[in-house]
C-alpha cells in the first residue's frame, strides 16, 4: 500500500508543476547594436542591409557580383576556404540571411557571423 502513496504524490505532483499545453512560440530578440568601430571588425566583412542590399569591406557590391568577389578572396599560399565574416541588420529577415550565406558557401567560403553585443557597433541599414 505505501507504494500506492508514493505514485499517487508523484503523479499529484507532476500534475500541479507540469504544462499540459504545449507552450507558445517564443519570439526572438536579436541583439541591438550601435555606432561599431569598423577599425576593430573582422575582415573580408560582409554587410547585409534589412533591404538586402550587401556591401564587401565597405563596398556597395551587386548580389550577382557576391561569388566573384568570394572568389577574389582566395589566396594561392592558403589551401583552405577563405572565412568571410558576416555582419547583419538586426531586422534582416532569415531567409534572406540564410539565402546570401549559401550564396558564399557555394562560391567557395565559410562564413562567421559577426555578432556585436551592447553599444559596441551599429548594424548597416
Amino acid at each position: 500500500m505505501p507504494t500506492i502513496n508514493v505514485v499517487f504524490l508523484l503523479l499529484l505532483f507532476f500534475l500541479l508543476v507540469g504544462t499540459l499545453a504545449a507552450p507558445e512560440e517564443s519570439e526572438i530578440d536579436p541583439a541591438r547594436v550601435a555606432e561599431a568601430a569598423g577599425g576593430r571588425l573582422p575582415r573580408p566583412l560582409l554587410t547585409i542591409a534589412s533591404d538586402g542590399a550587401i556591401g564587401l569591406d565597405g563596398r556597395a557590391l551587386a548580389r550577382r557580383d557576391l561569388a566573384e568577389a568570394v572568389g577574389g578572396l582566395r589566396r594561392p599560399e592558403s589551401a583552405g576556404a577563405p572565412t568571410l565574416y558576416v555582419l547583419a541588420a538586426r531586422d534582416l529577415p532569415a531567409e534572406r540571411l540564410v539565402a546570401l550565406l549559401a550564396e558564399a558557401s557555394a562560391a567557395g567560403a565559410r562564413t562567421t557571423l559577426v555578432a556585436m553585443t551592447g553599444e559596441a557597433g551599429r548594424a548597416p541599414r
